[in-house]
């Protein structure tokens, strides 16, 4: 079942329908509708207009426009599609039910286990796991209680922010010499850390850029305000860079010294510890005329 935030609007990776032929082809029908109801009470109850149209975004492809208010009740909703295939055929309905949730909830169903558990671990490491005990000084959204709670902020990152910020910590970490493979949902847990730290630097880039836009001076009458929050963001984002690329030097060069080391267990000779060598190899080829020397890694 789809989950919808309050304040968030519908697109097409929601309130969606897909219309198809009798050949499993998509195709525009003659006419579609959609009407949404809030069913929370048990009894259903119209929201805004019946019979509303939808925006098509592909051929046979809708979605629902939908702007969800801060007081939108919680709980159970549904939408009512309604389509004629052509101008003499009937009106075949479509019901689908959805939850509206709470500003706080993290909504990432559709997210592997694995990424939820990096997900969670970055909302800790960036403190943005209980915006009400947290962000003191945050403005607050409007009042809500929900079961005995106050909602009153929100989450400073949504979770696809978060995950965009991981995948490209984790390419971050391979590009960096010499190269590595990583992959997002095999990441190796003893680099983690460094994976998480800068995913950090990249969300805390996010909130310089968000109050570059933001900030303004104001004086008079010998009052003056100044609010300045970027560089601070900026600031820490780059104390946070420096770290991360001194522990992933260090990292890599334990990979480096990994890959010199190689070398075949049963090779007993003056020129072992040159590395693994073949037939028609010789010290002199590694020691000798400076034409002839081969740069390995």
């Amino acid at each position: 079942m789809n989950s919808l935030r309050r304040g968030d609007t519908s697109s097409r990776d929601n309130l969606n329908v897909y219309i198809y032929d009798k050949l499993g082809r998509l195709m525009d029908p003659y006419s579609i509708t959609f009407s949404i109801y809030d069913i929370t009470t048990g009894t259903e109850n119209l929201i805004g207009g019946a019979d509303r149209l939808p925006i098509k975004f592909a051929v046979g492809s809708y979605f629902a426009p939908w702007q969800i208010p801060e007081e939108e009740p919680l709980g159970r909703h549904k939408i009512v599609w309604k389509i004629k295939e052509n101008i003499t055929s009937t009106i075949v309905t479509s019901v689908e039910e959805f939850d509206v949730v709470s500003r706080l909830t993290i909504i990432n169903e559709d997210y592997p286990e694995q990424v939820k558990r990096l997900v969670h671990k970055l909302r800790i490491k960036l403190r943005d796991i209980n915006p009400d005990r947290d962000y003191h000084f945050a403005p607050p959204s409007s009042e809500q209680e929900i079961a005995g709670f106050t909602e009153t902020r929100g989450y400073k990152w949504p979770d696809e922010q978060l995950v965009n910020h991981l995948e490209d910590a984790v390419n971050y970490i391979n590009l960096w010499p010499p190269a590595t493979e990583f992959a997002f949902l095999t990441f190796p847990a003893d680099w983690e850390p460094l994976m998480l730290l800068e995913a950090q630097v990249y969300a805390l880039y996010d909130l310089a850029i968000l109050w570059a836009g933001e900030e303004f001076n104001y004086s008079l009458a010998g009052v003056s305000l100044d609010i300045r929050r970027s560089d601070k963001y900026s600031g820490l984002a780059n104390q946070l860079q420096s770290m991360v690329d001194k522990r992933l030097e260090m990292a890599k060069k334990r990979i480096k010294c990994t890959i010199g080391l190689r070398q075949d267990r049963y090779t007993y000779s003056r020129g072992a510890a040159l590395g693994p060598w073949s037939s028609g190899q010789n010290m002199k080829r590694w020691t000798g005329s400076r034409f002839n020397r081969i740069m390995i890694g």
